[in-house]
């Protein structure tokens, strides 16, 4: 292979060719030089290319003193988070430095990842729509958008919530961020802030936003529609949870053109909630275990009336039904042991039981300390085994549609899980407000390119990456890159992912990036 590549070289490079000549490589052609694991940061990197990023990047920096070492620091942070994560120090003086090539990045200075943090907020709308817009056309999606929104909380490890803090650093940030509120972490102490983000049902980020850590999840509607309507899309439906229910927001949502499909709370005795669910009719069978049922309240027709669909899974019935059971079990031995307690442990332990989340429900208070099972809460219970309520405002979208559709809610879980898990969201190490946000718009981008591989694949990010991985790297001389071989599952893999082969050799630069090849 060395071989015939210098023989190739020394018509088309003879200067490169030459430096060839002193590089020795073992019996199976790989370099005999200290080598990183490269196939994930490679595919990684040809599909920064594929969204046009790197080009992107660079027009919008263009007033900063170097757009492309800016760019390539973006590019640096993404990928860093996408394979190892970690703090900015680590990507820079561990990650770069000593366990992968990429180029143009070998001279850059830790004071330029933060610029490059800065430099991506301050031009953050227009990347963030570039980026949706040229993944969905990569994935052949439609510009008219249902998308599954949430919110999550990350919290920080301080006493001082940002009220009243002044920035001495610019540029300055007067919005407060970190501030107390509903944690979804189970940490009401701790300062915090709210991010939300929508994806699409393959997975891909839509948009992100960060909130104070002090907004509840309803109040986020009026900006997320504000910013979408912004992007000119046809139209878009916001697919939310239970918490995300609200009038105000659903008026929000319906206004120029967008709709929702919600998740409606079945167990807050709301009028039109409980009058749906007793609706009588017949479930239609949808698909697998799922059964529909479309009813309006109060009536198909009438002014002002809400379409709710009622979707039932027998199986999942048999689940909470078990489970309620064992639960009722282990409470009737709790009320045993309660009966023989004295009086002052007895008090202590009715408080416990009256604030336990899953046994308040079921409990009804007596005089004298004493508990019973309520049956009439049991039988309610039972009547919404398996079920889950939904309501929307498309008149388009059939009962079967939504159903199916409102199940993908589950993508944005997942989402959370990669953002917060897999890519360490937090703990945020970054305290001031751009940056927090920077940090967020980072780990979006490492979730978009991270997402296109699972999707092309049928792979998880975590099962491409000990595939692509396989191949190693080694850095030859300062402009030049030598990898392994690539084994057979990994051509495989790079086929699926619609990526060129990994180049033998290919040109590397510690002062530019250099854009990777189909030349072996």
């Amino acid at each position: 292979m060395l071989t015939l590549a210098q023989n190739i070289l020394k018509r088309l490079d003879p200067d490169m060719a030459r430096r060839l000549e002193d590089i020795a490589l073992d019996e199976d052609g790989a370099p005999e030089y200290p080598t990183h694991a490269f196939g994930a940061v490679y595919v990684l990197q040809v599909l920064w290319q594929e969204l046009e990023l790197d080009s992107l990047l660079k027009r919008k920096f263009s007033s900063a003193r170097q757009p492309q070492a800016l760019e390539r620091a973006v590019f640096a942070m993404v990928a860093h988070l996408a394979t190892e994560t970690g703090s900015k120090r680590a990507c820079w003086r561990e990650w770069l430095a000593q366990k992968v090539d990429v180029s143009g990045t070998r001279d850059l200075k830790l004071s330029r990842f933060y610029e490059a943090m800065d430099a991506l907020e301050a031009v953050n709308e227009e990347v963030q729509y570039a980026v949706f817009d040229r993944a969905v056309g990569l994935l052949n999606s439609e510009l008219d958008l249902v998308f599954y929104y949430d919110t999550t909380s990350v919290y920080w490890e301080i006493e001082e919530e940002d009220e009243g803090r002044v920035w001495k650093r610019p540029p300055r940030d007067p919005e407060p961020l970190r501030m107390r509120g509903h944690s979804k972490d189970s940490r009401p102490d701790a300062p915090q802030v709210v991010i939300a983000m929508g994806v699409t049902k393959d997975g891909i980020p839509v948009r992100s936003w960060v909130f104070p850590g002090n907004t509840v999840d309803v109040k986020t509607i009026e900006q997320v529609k504000l910013d979408l309507n912004a992007w000119k899309l046809r139209r878009f439906v916001l697919v939310g949870d239970r918490g995300m229910i609200s009038d105000e927001n659903m008026r929000t949502l319906t206004g120029g053109g967008g709709g929702y499909v919600l998740g409606v709370p079945m167990r807050r005795g709301e009028k039109e909630a409980t009058a749906a669910l007793e609706r009588p009719g017949r479930y239609r069978k949808v698909k697998d275990n799922l059964r529909v049922k479309e009813v309006w309240y109060p009536a198909k027709g009438v002014e002002g009336a809400r379409r709710f669909v009622i979707c039932f899974n027998p199986e999942e019935a048999k689940r909470d039904f078990k489970q309620r059971e064992d639960l009722l079990e282990r409470l009737k031995a709790e009320l045993t042991a309660l009966e023989r307690m004295k009086r002052g442990e007895r008090r202590n332990r009715v408080h416990e039981l009256m604030s336990h989340k899953s046994y308040k429900r079921y409990l009804r208070e007596l005089s004298g300390n004493r508990l019973r099972i309520s049956k009439r809460a049991v039988e309610a219970e039972a009547r919404l085994d398996g079920k889950y309520l939904i309501t929307t405002s498309d008149p388009n979208l059939s009962a079967e549609e939504l159903a199916l559709g409102y199940k993908h809610l589950q993508q944005i879980e997942r989402a959370w899980r990669s953002m917060k898990d897999e890519f360490e969201l937090g703990p945020v190490r970054h305290y001031a407000p751009r940056r927090i946000r920077a940090h967020v718009r980072l780990a979006q981008l490492a979730l978009t390119l991270t997402r296109l591989v699972e999707k092309r694949s049928a792979m998880t990010w975590a099962e491409a990456r000990l595939v692509l991985d396989r191949v190693h790297s080694a850095q030859l001389g300062p402009d030049l890159l030598g990898t392994t071989p690539t084994p057979y599952a990994t051509e495989q893999l790079l086929s699926k992912l619609q990526i060129p082969k990994i180049p033998r050799l290919m040109p590397f630069s510690s002062h530019s990036a250099g854009r990777p090849t189909a030349k072996s």
